[in-house]
This record gives structure tokens, C-alpha cells and sequence, in this order.
């Protein structure tokens, strides 16, 4: 019995070892591109081994109850989980569904070499499961849900970049044709967020919200086409800054975008505030649009 034990344990060792390995190997880029103009919001976050402070600030950030991490064990997991899997890059773009505007369809692009090592394993046995329906694609592994109402309808991978999406349709417009040559991300760009107008969405929950706190947030979002936001890292440590574009209609006045502008940034103020940051701002007004830039850094 002694020697079965030491022979499995030898055994689960080796494995272990070996899967270690493995997750530490480099894997090729795949490349793909997101069109991010064609939907209500696309989002992205770039975390570079050298600005591994962020996963700090985003662990420990306060904003609403349920969403605050309160066990320090969970929060130490995570920030650990996440160094391991850096260089990490996440997109993420979203769509209100045609017949539920409160629910999303979404799309993710996950990119990191030892994410993908990881995640591999569990996918290996959704492939064994009567769940999924698996096939290639070129180089890509693509795994199909059978059940419609499954929150992940698609899923996709290759190199090192990994596609979940929960819309048949909003994978197909994106994988295939739209595949190619990824343009590169500066490494000190940390975060990119479009919310787009186009289709009166953020307008309609404008309008939404207003009814909910009596109380018109965003007077001018029926003049308002796309917002733009980034954030980028400085060399001093917990510092960041960067950039907020309001883009209005052309012919739009001005006058009370400024002011709707003006009250977004007093709100970012007091979340940062309570969370131990200082928050400046300038205001520069452009014909068509309000920039705001921004500089951002703990107490």
C-alpha cells in the first residue's frame, strides 16, 4: 500500500510538473481585429507586466456594495491569478439584445499565452460532453452550443487568444473575413472604452435611469453620438491619466453639453475621492466635441 501511494504521488508530481511547464510555454499571435464601431460599447484592457500595480487598484476599488471584494484572501488570489497570466489583454464589445434592451449580447477576445494554456483543459472536456459540438476552422478550434439558451453560445481559440461569445450572429460578423494582422497596442495603454450613440442606445438608457432617480442625468444625450475614453500608465507608480472625447452631432450647442460634461466629472470625483485618489481634470471645448483630460493618483 506504502509503495501504491509513493508511486502515485510520483505520478501526480510528474503531472503536475509537466502541466507547469506547458502553461509556461510561449504560443503564437494569432491576430484578429474587433470593429469596435459597430456596436454599443467596446472595452479593452492591457495589462503589461510592468504596470502589475493595476490589478491592485482594481481588486481593492470601491464603488457598490456587491460589487466589493471583502474577503482579503479572494482579493490576493486574484491579484496572484493575474500576475501569472500576464501580458494580458481583454476586449470586450456588447449589444442590447433585439427583444430584451436590459439584457446584452456580448463578445470577448481574451488574449494571453497562459490564460489560453489554462483554459484549455476544461475545454478538452467540454469537447467530450454531448453540450458542445466541436470542429475546425483553419487554425482555429471552434466548440458550438447546442442549447440556444446557453449563456455562451460560441467558443473559439487559437495561439493565444481565446473568443467567447454569447450571439451566433455577433461571432459569425467577427470570425472568418475579419480575421487578420492585429495592430498593435501601445504597452502603457491600460484601458479603452467606446460607448457609441449611433443607434439612440445610450440615449434610451439615459432616459431609463432618469426615470429611476427623477432626475435627467445627461440632458444633452440625444445630441451625444459617441463617448471615448483612455487611460494610460505614467512612470510613477499608482499614477495614471489620459483622455475623455464627447462627441456630439454636428451643429449641436454646446452650451448644455458642457454642463452635462462638467457633472460626469464631479460624480468620477467623489468615487475616486472615496477611494483615496485625486482626480483632476481640464475641459477643452472643440466644435463638434468636449475633451477632458484627466490625471489620476492615489493619496
Amino acid at each position: 500500500m506504502k509503495k501504491m501511494f509513493k508511486s502515485l504521488f510520483l505520478f501526480l508530481l510528474i503531472l503536475t510538473v509537466t502541466l507547469f511547464i506547458w502553461v509556461l510555454l510561449p504560443l503564437e499571435d494569432a491576430g484578429i481585429e474587433i470593429r469596435e464601431n459597430n456596436y454599443f460599447i467596446f472595452s479593452s484592457i492591457n495589462i503589461q507586466p510592468e504596470n502589475t500595480q493595476i490589478l491592485d487598484e482594481v481588486v481593492n476599488f470601491k464603488f457598490k456594495e456587491e460589487y466589493v471584494i471583502k474577503s482579503k484572501w479572494i482579493r490576493e488570489a486574484i491579484k496572484s491569478c493575474g500576475r501569472f497570466l500576464l501580458p494580458l489583454n481583454i476586449s470586450l464589445i456588447a449589444c442590447p439584445k433585439e427583444d430584451d434592451s436590459e439584457d446584452f449580447n456580448y463578445l470577448a477576445v481574451i488574449k494571453s499565452a497562459r490564460a489560453i494554456r489554462v483554459i484549455q483543459i476544461p475545454l478538452v472536456l467540454y469537447r467530450l460532453t454531448s453540450d458542445f459540438s466541436s470542429k475546425k476552422r483553419g487554425n482555429w478550434r471552434v466548440l458550438e452550443a447546442k442549447d440556444k439558451d446557453d449563456d455562451i453560445q460560441r467558443i473559439a481559440w487559437y495561439g493565444d487568444t481565446i473568443l467567447l461569445s454569447s450571439d451566433e450572429k455577433m461571432f459569425s460578423s467577427l470570425f472568418g473575413t475579419n480575421i487578420k494582422e492585429e495592430k498593435k497596442v501601445s504597452d502603457n495603454v491600460l484601458l479603452k472604452v467606446l460607448i457609441n450613440n449611433e443607434h439612440g442606445f445610450f440615449e434610451y438608457y439615459v432616459d431609463e435611469l432618469k426615470d429611476e432617480v427623477s432626475y435627467n442625468v445627461f440632458r444633452s444625450a440625444d445630441k451625444l453620438k459617441k463617448i471615448t475614453i483612455s487611460m494610460v500608465a505614467s512612470d510613477e507608480v499608482l499614477s495614471h491619466k489620459g483622455w475623455m472625447i464627447f462627441h456630439f452631432k454636428v451643429g449641436s450647442d454646446l452650451t448644455n453639453s458642457k454642463k452635462d460634461v462638467r457633472f460626469f466629472m464631479q460624480f468620477i470625483r467623489r468615487v475616486m475621492d472615496a477611494n483615496s485618489y485625486v482626480f483632476k481634470y481640464a475641459i477643452e471645448e472643440n466644435i463638434n466635441s468636449v475633451k477632458v483630460r484627466y490625471d489620476l493618483r492615489k493619496k
